[in-house]
């Protein structure tokens, strides 16, 4: 069985993350992978095309070095408990990518935060976890 966990580095998804790293030091799983994905924002893009590519790879740059750091500190958590994890930064739609790389990589199990960086809360789940939890074609493992 595969496993991916997904992170923004929020208090929600380091408890998906510690929760993950629970449910693998019990279950035997062939590949655990800790994924953070970033976007950088269309608007953003689009009104500072007229300042040149260079800005925009600066933030690119910045949201990589984060990613980095987010997925160096969950996968501790693993290392912790004596288990070896992957990590992968995906840039992209957040949901998309995600869901598109646990697709294309056939995970068994996807573990989310239910509530992440966004802005507003949702009532029950944060928006990227509640279009994972609708449109995985695999199971779902939502930590609260």
């Amino acid at each position: 069985m595969r496993l991916l966990v997904c992170t923004d580095g929020s208090p929600h998804s380091m408890k998906a993350v510690n929760e993950a790293a629970s449910l693998a030091a019990r279950c035997v799983f062939s590949e655990i992978t800790i994924v953070y994905a970033y976007t950088v924002d269309k608007y953003l893009t689009d009104s500072m095309m007229n300042l040149g590519q260079d800005i925009i790879q600066v933030i690119k740059k910045e949201k990589r070095r984060r990613g980095n750091a987010i997925l160096r500190k969950a996968a501790a958590v693993f290392a912790d408990a004596g288990l070896d994890v992957h990590t992968v930064l995906l840039e992209g739609h957040l949901a998309s990518a995600i869901l598109d790389y646990a697709h294309k990589s056939k995970y068994d199990i996807i573990v989310v935060g239910s509530r992440g960086l966004g802005g507003l809360s949702k009532a029950l789940l944060g928006s990227v976890s509640n279009a994972i939890v609708q449109e995985a074609k695999t199971s779902v493992l939502v930590v609260k």
